[in-house]
């Protein structure tokens, strides 16, 4: 029993020396400063936090600290942690106006000595949004993180667009007078306010309102065009004045004449004046413009022709002098025949619907002879006779023209007098009214003449005579 005891306080002699001295190392290995997180290279990772050191926990995250700037511990201090966190990537971070790094997921974490002399101010700024700068907290104790917030805001854009489209396309864009190409078009780096646009495209009216740019935005514009009719106008002035006008064939007047509503382009102009010689030429007409011309014509060598100045009611009617065409009478104007020569000539007008007009007139050599025919509607007319008795005798228009029933044809529009005769009865007077593609029915219902007493008693006298006769036969007929 005694040796069993002996070997067991033996053992127990053995064992305390080893546990005495694991005991004593337990106790002296807390050091001043221990970071979870992030340990800087001269601390070494302990098995426990003191719960006397650590007031600031540190994040478990540990891959997103950034240490871009580092303050070495001096001699008897440590280091502690700036947190600085941002609400965007890629901000670059200044303490006091030192560059220490750019946030990456959101933070960027500087090392900062307990020792070294406090920043006041952190400032972070990217491109394109508004600097952030808050102040500093206290540099915190060895070991530990501050964490500080910064927000960075979008930067609002200073400039706007215009979005420009026009019907038709391809119209020339103005912005406050400046060219800024055709449509369609975009106009970017606007200021923001109100614009004078203008857009104006060839034969259109110009299309202008007032616009108005919003920074950050397009404002569209969209210009429908008028199309617009434009003219020219011609002045056209002659030596000597009172000349005919011609343009493009067509009579306008005399000199001098202002003629507006003309087709920009060129334009044939032709003067006539008894006893001068034609002028003619090209003229260009354009556009919102007055072209004038003025032109001296040239005597005759010899005055020896003239001219004819016809009108016609209708107008449109077709002209011949001397049986050579001439044209047609213009509406509201009249033709000019040149070079006629001296003398009477036959003038013959002709249009559909109306009778020929035929005429004459003497033209004086320099001079110009008028004529304004009225043509009648329709050609000629008939007039149908009939009587009561049949068989009178007809005079239209004092001419004998047979006996009744009988149609006089081809008579030229107008009023005549008639008169129907038959021997014994009353001669029937009146009128008739021919009209041009049409028969007038006449009807003379004839009375029978009233006899005088000497007219009455004549026819007995041969009577009486024969039976005188008679009687004076028997007589000498008995005596014998």
């Amino acid at each position: 029993m005694k040796r069993i005891l002996s070997g067991l306080i033996l053992a127990l002699l053995l064992l305390c020396p080893s546990a005495l001295a694991d005991t004593g190392n337990e106790t002296q290995v807390i050091p001043e400063t221990t970071v979870t997180t992030v340990a800087p290279t001269t601390t070494a990772e302990p098995t426990k936090i003191p719960t006397t050191v650590a007031t600031t926990p540190e994040p478990t995250a540990v891959t997103q600290a950034v240490t871009t700037a580092a303050t070495p511990s001096p001699i008897g201090g440590g280091t502690g942690w700036f947190d600085i966190h941002t609400n965007i990537d890629g901000a670059a971070v200044s303490f006091d106006g030192k560059y220490q790094g750019t946030t990456a997921q959101g933070i960027l974490t500087v090392a900062w000595a307990t020792t070294g002399t406090p920043p006041g101010t952190v400032t972070a700024a990217k491109a394109g949004y508004t600097t952030a700068q808050e102040p500093l907290p206290a540099v915190p104790a060895a070991g530990h993180h501050a964490a500080v917030y910064l927000t960075l805001n979008p930067v609002a854009p200073q400039t706007g667009s215009m979005g420009l489209t026009s019907t038709p396309k391809g119209a020339n864009i103005r912005i406050n007078g400046v060219y800024y190409g055709t449509t369609p078009h975009t106009v970017t780096g606007l200021a923001a306010g109100t614009y004078q646009v203008s857009i104006d495209y060839p034969g259109y009216g110009t299309w202008t309102a007032g616009e108005e740019v919003v920074s950050g935005k397009t404002t569209y514009v969209d210009a429908v065009l008028k199309q617009v009719q434009q003219y020219g106008t011609l002045s056209i002035s002659s030596v000597p004045a009172g000349a005919y006008i011609t343009l493009d064939g067509v009579y306008k007047g005399p000199a001098p004449a202002t003629i507006g509503g003309l087709d920009p382009g060129s334009h044939v102009v032709e003067l006539n004046a008894p006893g001068y010689e034609e002028w003619s030429g090209r003229v260009t007409v354009y556009v919102g413009k007055v072209t004038s011309i003025s032109e001296t014509l040239t005597p005759l060598a010899q005055l020896s022709t003239g001219a004819v100045s016809i009108a016609s009611t209708p107008a449109s009617a077709s002209v011949s002098v001397d049986g050579v065409y001439y044209g047609q009478t213009p509406a509201g104007n009249r033709l000019l025949v040149n070079d006629i020569a001296a003398g009477p000539h036959t003038v013959h007008l002709a249009l559909g619907g109306y009778g020929d007009y035929d005429t004459t007139v003497t033209v004086a050599a320099g001079g110009t002879a008028t004529l304004d025919a009225v043509l009648n509607a329709g050609g000629t007319g008939s007039v149908s006779f009939t009587s009561t008795p049949a068989g009178a005798t007809v005079y239209f228009n004092n001419q004998p023209y047979g006996l009744t029933p009988v149609t006089v044809p081809d008579l030229a529009p107008g009023s005549y007098p008639v008169r129907i005769t038959y021997a014994g009865y009353a001669d029937w007077t009146g009128t008739a009214q021919v009209n041009a593609g049409a028969t007038t029915p006449v009807q003379a219902d004839l009375v029978q003449a009233t006899p005088t007493p000497e007219a009455a008693a004549s026819p007995l006298l041969p009577a009486l005579a024969l039976i005188l006769g008679g009687v004076f036969v028997a007589l000498r007929v008995r005596r014998g």
